[in-house]
Parts: structure tokens; C-alpha cells; sequence
């Protein structure tokens, strides 16, 4: 009897060894598996429609695309996290911040979980949270995360870098909107010492936050701030143009023609808008003796800066150089 009892407890581990291994082969080969042709299929269209700047027209397709992702992937996937964030981008370009927000939650607690809390892929999604709050005057939530950007800018470009003064002087903006006139104070007077050290002093950012100096009275939100308080928020269109100072700058392309300028630019700041943003977004630099358009990212703090632009680019396909102008 001793000996069927032990026969027996054998066959069930290798059952059960049998039924695990199974199972390991079948999750495997559901992770493996490739993408539905539904799934592939929305994403695409959505994509294009987005790089076409037709937000409105692509978000029906990721809305669709993240369905069948959370289907056949999970909710908590990494393609499900890319999803959530392009479906997010494009209610945020249509002004739709309340739609956009739980998307931006939801993908930044994907990614913190998968690629930690120093990714680039994470800062992104913090800032553009943190703007997403702030639009809804949802400054407590708002808070922290622009306290994150400023640490992500300081670490990519330095602390005396003008794109830092403007994260902090949000900050500033979000304290004095919850009411703590001291804290306020602190952000805008650093803000304000970058600004005046700067080699060409911005002189009407630096007036705006003088005033708020002066005066910390909490602004009706009827009224609004005297500085945007939303920092990397992208211009309507995709597109800015104006003359550049003499600066480092990454050039991406030049068109004899306009119109084809104009469509390219626009194009550029679809595809790599999140790169572009804390340099200003894209900059269509027009000729007036009948040479070359000029596309291209800037000014920016020195040649490194620009530097670590394009190398980005390059690591993304898209050709580009680092000039001075």
C-alpha cells in the first residue's frame, strides 16, 4: 500500500509539473503573439490622423485601438500605456483636459511601474499630467507635479536654464492659486534671478513676475495669470514663427518653397512635439531674399543642449544639425 501511495503522489507532481509547464508555454506565446489586425489597424489610422493634426478624427480610432489592447494585452501593458498616452494627447489638443486626465493617470502609473520614475518616456507623461491638471485649476494635484518637471529640467539642462525659471515660476503660480504667499514668493524670486542673468533678458517675463512679486494676490480664475502658468503647453497648430536671436539651434530641414515649409513644419511638430517643447517647439524661419525656409528647433542654452537634441532626433529617423545663428 506504502508503495501505491508513493506511485501516486509522483504521478500527481508530474501532473501538476505537466499543467504548469503548459501553462508557462501558453502565456509565453500570448505575449509573443502578434497584434490583431483590428488593433494594428486603428493605431495606424490614428496615428496618421494625428500627424495630420485631425485630433478630433483620430480619437475615435485610439479610443478603439485601446479596447482590443486591453483585450489582448491587459490593462496594464506597455502597449496599453502607449495607447492611453496618444489617446490622452489628442483630447488635450482638442482642449479636452477632463477626458484627457484619467488616460495620463492611468499611463503614468503603467510606465513609473515599468521603467521607474527617471524615464523620459515618465517625464513626459508628468509634465503633460501636470498640465492637464493646471488647465482644470486642479492645483493640488497639479503641484507636485510641476515640482517633478522642474527636477527633470534641472537635470537635463542645468539649473540657471530659462526653461527651469518657467517650470518654477509654475510652481510659483500653483502655490500662490492654493494660497501659500510665502512658498509663492520663493518660487517667483528664482525665477526671476535665472530671467535677469540671462545673456538677452526676457524682459516681459521678467516684468510679469515682478508683478506677481509686487502684489502675490491670488488671480480670479475668470481673469487668469499675467505668464502662462503651464509649462512646454504646445501653440495652437503645432507651428511658431518668429526671428531668433543668435543662439545654438537644431536645424531639420529647408524648403525653397513655402507652403511646403509650412506643411513640413507642421508635420515635425505632430511627429516629435514632446522633444520640441522644452526648446520652444518648432520655429519656421522665413526668407525674405528668396533663399531656403528654415526649420528648426530653438534658441536653446548652448551647443550641449542642442546637442542632445538631435542625437534624440537621430535616434528616432529624423535627420537634423546643430547650427548657430
Amino acid at each position: 500500500m506504502r508503495l501505491d501511495i508513493t506511485l501516486s503522489n509522483r504521478a500527481k507532481k508530474r501532473w501538476i509539473i505537466g499543467v504548469l509547464a503548459a501553462f508557462a508555454v501558453i502565456v509565453t506565446m500570448r505575449a509573443a503573439w502578434p497584434q490583431s489586425v483590428a488593433l494594428t489597424t486603428n493605431y495606424q489610422r490614428g496615428s496618421a490622423l494625428y500627424q495630420t493634426g485631425e485630433f478630433a478624427a483620430a480619437t475615435p480610432y485610439f479610443a478603439r485601438a485601446l479596447t482590443l489592447s486591453e483585450q489582448e494585452y491587459g490593462s496594464d501593458s506597455s502597449r496599453t500605456g502607449h495607447i492611453l498616452k496618444n489617446l490622452a494627447t489628442v483630447y488635450a489638443r482638442q482642449q479636452k483636459f477632463a477626458l484627457a486626465e484619467p488616460h495620463y493617470v492611468r499611463a503614468l502609473a503603467i510606465f513609473e511601474a515599468t521603467q521607474g520614475r527617471q524615464g523620459g518616456l515618465v517625464a513626459e507623461l508628468v509634465r503633460d499630467l501636470g498640465i492637464a491638471y493646471a488647465e482644470q485649476k486642479k492645483f493640488a494635484q497639479a503641484e507636485p507635479l510641476l515640482a517633478r518637471v522642474v527636477k527633470n529640467l534641472e537635470s537635463a539642462f542645468g539649473p540657471a536654464d530659462s526653461r527651469v525659471a518657467l517650470a518654477v515660476y509654475n510652481q510659483g503660480y500653483a502655490s500662490e492659486f492654493l494660497g501659500d504667499a510665502p512658498k509663492a514668493g520663493k518660487h517667483y524670486a528664482r525665477a526671476l534671478r535665472v530671467w535677469q542673468a540671462q545673456g538677452a533678458p526676457d524682459k516681459a517675463r521678467i516684468q510679469a513676475v515682478q508683478r506677481r512679486l509686487d502684489g502675490l494676490v491670488r488671480v480670479p480664475e475668470a481673469t487668469g495669470p499675467l505668464l502662462a502658468p503651464f509649462l512646454l503647453k504646445p501653440p495652437p497648430g503645432g507651428v511658431k514663427r518668429r526671428n531668433t536671436r543668435t543662439a545654438w539651434h537644431v536645424q531639420l530641414a529647408a524648403y525653397r518653397g513655402y507652403q511646403g515649409a509650412v506643411k513640413a513644419s507642421q508635420r515635425l511638430a505632430n511627429l516629435y512635439g514632446s522633444l520640441f517643447a522644452p526648446a520652444g517647439g518648432v520655429q519656421l524661419v522665413r526668407s525674405t531674399q528668396g533663399a531656403f525656409h528654415r526649420i528648426g528647433v530653438g534658441p536653446m542654452a548652448d551647443h550641449a543642449a542642442a546637442g542632445r537634441l538631435c542625437r534624440m532626433l537621430k535616434a528616432r529617423g529624423q535627420a537634423c544639425i546643430v547650427v548657430r545663428r
